[in-house]
């Protein structure tokens, strides 16, 4: 697909005859290689390598710029601070695998494979986080908030071995690609600004991961939808052949799925215990599968009984995403003052934020800005 382009653009601008028999050759001998390797290719990479090339030291937050896809920080997290936060956000997901309500509102089809919960709030209410989720926030706020931002989304993203993989081409990802836009359903019909993404979105990483898990992030999402889709296209094309079935088909549209993301990906980088990366929210990114670690294999002669090998499951991967957006009034007003829910149903540690901010049937009670400090709250 990326061969025919070029092709195409050498053509277009070459009016050359003795070209053309070139270009059709070697399309037809790539294809085909394409074809073998597309088929034979491992659906799941042992290893990737990070991509750093365009990544940065963390400098202010909220400061973007075209040529830096990532900022990455971290460091200097109070003694025990990152293991006590991962607890609490392990006990508070625990159960969340469990069948979700229905709810009219459902922030990004992308999470599906994800046990999170998620809070949201305009700038007054934010302090309110670590209250209403029962969390040790603090130190995390006051590093990751833009202070641009008059709205925010926070959620916990658990992803295990066994969480779900996104469907084929990308199955060797547990979230798939999007753009973090998790308010703009709440202001259905208002102008919003870059299409109502994010103006800044920080990660914060709770765990080392032994295998998989990485953050991809490629171009601005109006940029890279469409050439995801023909992605997706060429690598269904290429392996719905007459004799392809079952396993060839989902190594072969993994494998052409690779093919392209080689020239699309512009940062990977690996979920580290204490790392925090921030980037611009319109930025389209993903999130790879986790990978079961093999045994070790022996390197001397086998002996005839061998011990059973059992190899602890991998911890999760944790993290904490906080996007931050800045809403002009007439959207602000459309967007909970603080709300948080776990399993489609509200979610507040101390029952009277519950009764101050939820309704008898269990939705927000109260939009728009708030007074700062609300309540005492601060971070």
């Amino acid at each position: 697909f990326w061969l025919k382009l070029g092709s195409s653009a050498i053509a277009k601008h070459c009016s050359c005859p003795l070209l053309w028999p070139w270009m059709l050759l070697r399309s037809a001998v790539i294809g085909g290689l394409l074809g073998v390797v597309s088929l034979t290719a491992p659906s799941f990479v042992a290893g990737r390598p990070e991509l750093l090339g365009r990544t940065a030291a963390w400098r202010a937050i909220g400061e973007h710029d075209e040529g830096v896809v990532v900022q990455i920080g971290g460091g200097g997290w109070p003694t025990g601070y990152l293991d006590r936060l991962r607890r609490f956000i392990l006990n508070g997901t625990q159960h969340t695998r469990e069948a979700r309500e229905a709810r009219e509102y459902k922030f990004s089809e992308a999470f599906d494979s994800a046990y999170t919960f998620f809070f949201t709030a305009t700038k007054g209410g934010l302090p309110l986080a670590p209250q209403v989720l029962g969390l040790p926030l603090g130190p995390f706020l006051r590093r990751a908030v833009d202070p641009k931002c008059n709205a925010f989304f926070l959620n916990a993203v658990v992803l295990r071995v066994d969480s779900q993989a996104s469907k084929p081409p990308w199955q060797d990802f547990a979230i798939a690609f999007h753009a973090d836009q998790s308010l703009r359903p709440y202001a259905r019909g208002t102008w919003l600004p870059a299409d109502g993404t994010a103006r800044t979105v920080v990660v914060l990483f709770l765990t080392d991961v032994s295998g998989g898990g990485e953050l991809e992030v490629y171009d601005h999402y109006s940029l890279a939808e469409s050439s995801y889709r023909a992605a997706a296209e060429f690598a269904h094309r290429r392996c719905r052949g007459p004799r392809a079935a079952g396993a060839a088909v989902d190594r072969c549209l993994a494998a052409a799925a690779e093919q392209a993301l080689a020239n699309m990906t512009l940062s990977r980088v690996s979920p580290r215990r204490g790392r925090l990366l921030q980037f611009a929210g319109s930025r389209s990114h993903a999130v790879r599968r986790l990978r079961a670690r093999s045994p070790p294999t022996p390197s001397g002669p086998l002996p005839e009984s061998l011990p059973v090998v059992q190899l602890p499951p991998p911890q999760p991967r944790v993290s904490l995403v906080l996007e931050q957006f800045a809403y002009p009034p007439e959207a602000l007003a459309q967007i909970p003052a603080v709300w948080a829910e776990s399993g489609g149903r509200p979610y507040f540690a101390e029952p009277a934020l519950r009764e101050l901010f939820a309704d008898a049937a269990g939705r927000p009670r109260v939009f728009g800005e708030l007074p700062e400090n609300l309540l005492g709250g601060g971070f």
